[in-house]
């Protein structure tokens, strides 16, 4: 090949890799400016932020809002916005959640976790729906209905042997049923699908307990009155409404305030 003609072929070649070369940096230098990466970062980042900032204030206004009753003629129930006790309406089904014990690993068998402790007050559900009916079962197996107490002021209670908080307020419900069990049914449920018949007898026997004790068999209360974690209690007036559903372990002032909602004798 004469040597003319190879000077122009790698005088050709050079040319088209220096214009490659260029076009491939201009094409990669426009996908990848710095200054404008660094912006989007910075508007990801505060876009970011927002969205957080949106979040936790809906989070907050949903945590302290209360909702009014819209039929006050039904609800007798009042808020007492001085205590930790502060009410809320409930939806048309029973619901629960957050309390002081949610399983047998909480405490021990007699009650561990009392030591002087005070249980947390998590607000009541205030509420007007009618009571839903239930099954349980007394010491010698016999099948008791909550509707065959209908006209009555009943007291519901959910608890467990291994419940220290459910052990902690069982005087103040004895203290209850002495005063007013002529008056008002007191239906001491026990969650025997996480504990035994004969732990939650010793319980009873040990501490000399007179009120009546149930056991859930069938999960007929738990599924009734959903029971997320306990120990909750369910006070329904005379009309088979449930007037309040309250989590956390009673005081013998608290117990008496929603008892009174249900018995207004007992606020006298």
């Amino acid at each position: 090949m004469n040597k003319n003609i190879k000077i122009i072929i790698f005088c050709a070649l050079a040319v088209a890799v220096v214009v490659g070369a260029s076009l491939l940096y201009k094409t990669l230098s426009s996908r990848y400016d710095p200054d404008k990466a660094a912006a989007a970062q910075t508007e990801q980042k505060a876009a970011s932020q927002q969205e957080t900032a949106k979040s936790d204030t809906a989070n907050t206004e949903t945590a302290n809002t209360e909702t009014a009753n819209t039929d006050p003629a039904q609800n007798n129930t009042t808020t007492d916005n001085t205590s930790t006790d502060g009410g809320t309406t409930a939806n048309a089904t029973p619901s629960d959640s957050g309390t002081a014990n949610t399983g047998p690993a909480d405490s021990g068998t007699t009650g561990g976790n009392t030591g002087g402790t005070t249980t947390p007050a998590p607000a009541p559900q205030n509420s007007v729906f009618s009571a839903p009916d239930f099954t349980v079962y007394d010491k010698n197996g016999s099948a008791v209905k909550l509707s065959s107490f209908n006209g009555k002021p009943i007291v519901v209670n959910f608890w467990a042997s291994w419940c220290g908080y459910c052990i902690q307020e069982m005087p103040e419900f004895q203290a209850a049923y002495e005063k007013y069990g002529d008056d008002v049914v007191f239906l001491m449920v026990n969650l025997i699908n996480s504990d035994t018949m004969q732990k939650a007898q010793n319980v009873i026997d040990q501490n000399g307990f007179t009120f009546s004790v149930y056991f859930d068999n069938e999960n007929s209360a738990s599924s009734a009155y959903p029971t997320t974690a306990i120990p909750a209690s369910v006070f329904i007036g005379t009309d088979g409404k449930v007037s309040a559903m309250v989590r956390g372990a009673m005081t013998a002032d608290r117990l008496n305030k929603y008892i009174a909602q249900i018995y207004p004798a007992a606020a006298g």
